[in-house]
Protein backbone atom coordinates (compact mmCIF):
# COMPACT_ATOMS: atom_id res chain seq x y z
CA UNK A 1 0.00 0.00 0.00
CA UNK A 2 2.86 2.33 0.81
CA UNK A 3 4.42 1.67 -2.62
CA UNK A 4 1.15 2.59 -4.42
CA UNK A 5 0.95 5.86 -2.49
CA UNK A 6 4.56 6.79 -3.30
CA UNK A 7 4.20 5.84 -6.98
CA UNK A 8 0.94 7.83 -7.27
CA UNK A 9 2.52 10.84 -5.58
CA UNK A 10 5.55 10.71 -7.90
CA UNK A 11 3.35 10.36 -11.00
CA UNK A 12 1.17 13.29 -9.92
CA UNK A 13 4.28 15.39 -9.21
CA UNK A 14 5.73 14.64 -12.65
CA UNK A 15 2.44 15.46 -14.41
CA UNK A 16 2.10 18.75 -12.53
CA UNK A 17 5.75 19.60 -13.29
CA UNK A 18 5.17 19.02 -17.03
CA UNK A 19 2.00 21.14 -17.05
CA UNK A 20 3.68 23.97 -15.14
CA UNK A 21 6.73 23.84 -17.42
CA UNK A 22 4.50 24.02 -20.50
CA UNK A 23 2.47 26.98 -19.19
CA UNK A 24 5.51 28.98 -18.07
CA UNK A 25 7.42 28.19 -21.27
CA UNK A 26 4.51 29.33 -23.43
CA UNK A 27 4.17 32.55 -21.44
CA UNK A 28 7.89 33.25 -21.82
CA UNK A 29 7.75 32.59 -25.57
CA UNK A 30 4.76 34.89 -26.06
CA UNK A 31 6.45 37.69 -24.12
CA UNK A 32 9.64 37.35 -26.17
CA UNK A 33 7.65 37.36 -29.43
CA UNK A 34 6.01 40.67 -28.50
CA UNK A 35 9.42 42.23 -27.90
CA UNK A 36 10.69 41.17 -31.33
CA UNK A 37 7.77 42.72 -33.21
CA UNK A 38 8.86 46.27 -32.43
CA UNK A 39 11.79 46.28 -34.82
CA UNK A 40 11.24 49.69 -36.42
CA UNK A 41 11.88 52.41 -33.90
CA UNK A 42 12.38 55.43 -36.16
CA UNK A 43 10.46 54.62 -39.32
CA UNK A 44 7.66 56.15 -41.31
CA UNK A 45 5.32 55.13 -44.07
CA UNK A 46 3.77 56.88 -47.03
CA UNK A 47 0.66 56.00 -49.02
CA UNK A 48 0.79 56.74 -52.74
CA UNK A 49 -2.16 56.82 -55.09
CA UNK A 50 -0.19 57.25 -58.31
CA UNK A 51 2.87 55.47 -59.65
CA UNK A 52 4.81 58.61 -60.59
CA UNK A 53 4.81 59.91 -57.01
CA UNK A 54 5.74 56.49 -55.72
CA UNK A 55 8.73 55.97 -58.00
CA UNK A 56 10.09 59.47 -57.41
CA UNK A 57 9.99 58.93 -53.67
CA UNK A 58 11.15 55.31 -53.96
CA UNK A 59 14.34 56.16 -55.83
CA UNK A 60 15.01 59.15 -53.55
CA UNK A 61 14.72 56.85 -50.51
CA UNK A 62 17.12 54.36 -52.11
CA UNK A 63 19.69 57.08 -52.81
CA UNK A 64 19.44 58.39 -49.21
CA UNK A 65 19.29 55.00 -47.45
CA UNK A 66 22.14 53.98 -45.16
CA UNK A 67 21.34 50.27 -45.01
CA UNK A 68 18.15 49.22 -46.77
CA UNK A 69 14.62 50.27 -47.71
CA UNK A 70 11.49 48.32 -46.79
CA UNK A 71 8.63 48.37 -49.30
CA UNK A 72 5.18 46.89 -48.77
CA UNK A 73 2.70 46.63 -51.64
CA UNK A 74 -0.96 46.05 -50.77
Amino acid sequence: MNFVFIASFMLLTIVLWIILDFILGRRRQLLSMNQRETGILHGHFDIFMHGKEFFEDYFREIRNARHHVHVLFL
